[in-house]
């Protein structure tokens, strides 16, 4: 009987593929459905090997994925590019520039078609990691446009957007020089997207339907922007640093080539600065408090870029708006950059109604009850005494209206009141003092005050 079986070819070759067909797993693993985990992964590594990176995206284990809502499996497949592990990402510098090299294609492949906003966040936050380890010409050839297109979609969600501009910041700032053919990458590529963002219906003023996820767009927005705009600044002063974007010699015969580059380098750092200022007062125009604080935060960056004629004719009167502002908050934040503003106005732009704009600021912030108000407004006034920015009648002015918080009873604000009589009396003669402090301050010198308790080491 068993010479007749195997006599038979067909019923051996049935045997063969029946042991075949029954193979162990990998020792490696412990289950067979982890063994189809490794080949798929095995799949996945060998696609990516070969460029094919759509493949390697779409080599998934379905048995492990059976039954997942769409969150989990994009979660799933932005995970398989996460590399949480640190002993998975390489510690070579050139190592980990090869890792972003290959991870990058496939992070902008997987996230096409992401539908979920908390994983698109993740994905993005993901490119944020790779660009610290990929080379320049990655960042700017590949990872630049894509979150640009991210910043820019609608579709990708406000908290997307949001760390997309983040992203997108961290990459102009890693640039050290552009290209000569990508020299206007700045002005015709980064800032025209912030302008169409700016110019999106909804945007300005933020609709009432997506109120609070808007703010938190523009609020990263008024933060970045000042930055990039010296970053735009910077590309165009290097573009014509070489001498490449001279004018015809033809049109300017009799003109030497260096004040021509001058001329045409001025007449783009003008331009940066006007569309610059567009973006400024549309954010402005959201009447958000937020957005408003973080303009005042970097309103010595806003100067900067946008010029002191700019500033002088545009800016500063604006700073009615703040001052008129019903949250104590932008109050605050106006007092405490007042004495920078005071600095640019006698440096820059010598007027007299910006000065009394400063000082209507000064003593506006001098009378809040808000204690934090307070505080940052004779810390502010102390850097203008200690300066003398200002004339020697208004800072007297507003040391007079600070006497009222000497007998305060909040022990924080009359420290900070004493000290700034102490900044005075180092920073100005004794005669000054006599003319201009006397009567004020005789009530305090003739009943008990309350002394000046706990110094810090820089009064010692």
């Amino acid at each position: 009987m068993f010479s007749y079986v195997f006599s038979t070819p067909i019923t051996i070759y049935s045997y063969v593929c029946f042991f075949l067909i029954i193979r162990r797993p990998p020792r490696s693993t412990l289950s067979s459905s982890s063994a189809a985990s490794d080949v798929y992964k095995r799949q996945a590594d060998l696609c990516a090997a070969n460029g094919d990176f759509a493949s390697a995206i779409s080599v998934v284990d379905d048995r492990s994925l059976m039954g997942k809502s769409e969150q989990e499996l994009e979660s799933a497949k932005v995970a398989q590019l996460s590399l949480d592990d640190d002993s998975s990402v390489p510690q070579c510098p050139e190592s980990r520039a090869i890792v972003a090299t290959l991870m990058t294609p496939l992070l902008t492949t997987t996230t096409r078609f992401l539908r979920t906003t908390d994983v698109r966040t993740k994905a993005i936050q993901l490119m944020r990691k790779w660009a610290e380890f990929a080379s320049p010409q990655l960042r700017r050839d590949v990872m630049l446009p894509w979150v640009r297109q991210v910043f820019q979609s609608k579709k990708a969600g406000t908290i997307p957007r949001q760390h997309a501009l983040r992203t997108m910041h961290f990459i102009l700032q890693s640039i050290d020089e552009l290209p000569r053919n990508e020299s206007y990458l700045f002005e015709d590529y980064i800032l025209d997207a912030v302008e169409a963002v700016l110019r999106e219906p909804g945007i300005i003023p933020p609709s009432m339907g997506a109120m609070q996820p808007l703010i938190s767009l523009l609020t990263e927005l008024a933060s970045t922007l000042p930055a990039m705009l010296c970053v735009g600044r910077r590309f165009i002063i290097q573009r014509y640093r070489d001498g490449g974007h001279a004018a015809s010699p033809s049109v300017h015969s009799d003109v030497p080539a260096e004040l021509v580059r001058d001329a045409a380098m001025n007449e783009d750092l003008k331009e940066i600065s006007e569309r610059g200022w567009e973006c400024i007062k549309s954010l402005l125009g959201t009447n958000c408090s937020s957005v408003e604080i973080e303009v005042l935060r970097q309103i010595g960056t806003f100067c900067s870029v946008i010029g002191p004629e700019r500033a002088a004719a545009d800016l500063m009167p604006q700073l009615t708006t703040f001052l008129s502002s019903p949250v104590v908050q932008v109050k605050t934040e106006l007092v405490r950059q007042i004495p920078f503003l005071a600095r640019f106005t006698i440096m820059e732009c010598t007027n007299e109604a910006h000065t009394t704009l400063l000082l209507m600021a000064m003593e506006d912030g001098l009378r809040q009850t808000d204690v934090e108000c307070a505080c940052v407004a004779l810390q502010s006034t102390q850097t203008i005494a200690a300066e003398r920015t200002l004339p020697i009648n208004l800072v007297m002015t507003l040391v007079r209206t600070s006497m009222r918080h000497l007998s305060s009873n909040v022990e924080w604000v009359r420290n900070e009141a004493l000290r700034l009589i102490q900044v005075v009396a180092r920073a100005y003669s004794p005669s000054d003092l006599m003319l201009h402090l006397l009567r004020p301050i005789r009530p305090f010198l003739i009943k008990p005050c309350l002394l000046y308790t706990s110094p810090s080491p820089r009064d010692s």
